[in-house]
């Protein structure tokens, strides 16, 4: 599991970092501060986000995508 879950955190990050940074500059945003912030942000969150998931999936017998989408707001008004 522990390999698992690794992996999963890593591969969460890289793909929040690119989709986030993508639509970051798609927006015409190019200002550097921003973007460290936005990652910053992303580093911080998107962990614990998958984390709590993954916990709440093995642990409890709550439905995976209304706790995908509870953590997701959740995520989305700390960020916010």
């Amino acid at each position: 599991m522990n390999q698992a879950l690794l992996s999963s955190l890593a591969l969460s990050l890289l793909l929040t970092l690119a989709l986030e940074a993508g639509f970051f500059l798609l927006v015409g945003k190019r200002n550097r501060k921003d973007l460290l912030l936005t990652c910053l942000v992303n580093i911080l969150t998107n962990p614990v986000v998958v984390l709590v998931y993954w916990l709440s999936v093995l642990y409890t017998d709550w439905n995976a995508v209304t706790m995908m989408a509870a953590l997701e707001l959740r995520s989305v008004a700390v960020e916010a």
